[in-house]
């Protein structure tokens, strides 16, 4: 398996600091919101010196993503509460973002996640997904997402993602913060040979 094969196997999960609610319907347990939003930098990961390593969703990222299996969860985990194949599970992009209408079975599940929902307890979305095609700026230490191959699942969530970076992210930004430090280390070298030159 290639080493592009093994990245796009990789499951990413991303969470959006929303700035407004869930739209909720009680008739018809039904929410709406978005699962991300596209041109926001998110900081992942940050170094003990400050520098901060970041992440964009590109505008368009979502065009000819794979979303027949995408469902949605609670937190990543357990069964469905929604799911596309069913037709419960609506998800369209926009100008802002990628936005998600899933309307909720009458189960006891469904009903207290809603409940929880609607109580503020839940107000959080989070999404998990592959890539297949990405950009790193190396000098803003920012990696842009420009093409999602999957997306495996749209999430309600208690804890963003973006506050525990998932095992992925933080393997992709612990290389990239080592090269740093590389670099860092390589021109301090540099300096203080100049230094000690300039005070011969």
């Amino acid at each position: 398996m290639s080493n592009k094969d093994l990245k796009q196997l990789f499951r990413h999960c991303r969470s959006l600091e929303q700035d407004e609610k869930f739209n909720i319907d009680d008739e018809s347990m039904t929410l709406t919101g978005y699962a991300a939003v596209f041109d926001r930098t998110a900081v992942l990961w940050e170094c003990e010196d400050g520098t901060q390593f970041k992440e964009v969703i590109a505008r368009g990222a979502f065009d000819g993503t794979d979303f027949k299996n995408c469902c949605l969860k609670y937190n990543h985990c357990g069964g469905a509460y929604a799911r596309v194949r069913g037709g419960s599970l609506q998800l369209e992009t926009d100008d802002y973002g990628l936005k998600f209408t899933a309307t909720l079975l009458d189960t006891t599940d469904s009903t207290d996640l809603y409940k929880k929902i609607r109580g503020g307890l839940i107000d959080k979305c989070s999404f998990a997904f592959t890539v297949n095609e990405e950009e790193y700026d190396r000098l803003t230490h920012t990696r842009t997402v420009k093409k999602i191959g999957k997306l495996l699942d749209v999430s309600v969530v208690d804890v963003p993602a973006y506050e525990d970076t998932d095992v992925s992210a933080r393997s992709y930004f612990d290389s990239e913060e080592e090269k740093y430090k590389t670099l860092e280390r390589e021109n301090e070298r540099k300096r203080a040979i100049l230094r000690l030159k300039l005070s011969i």
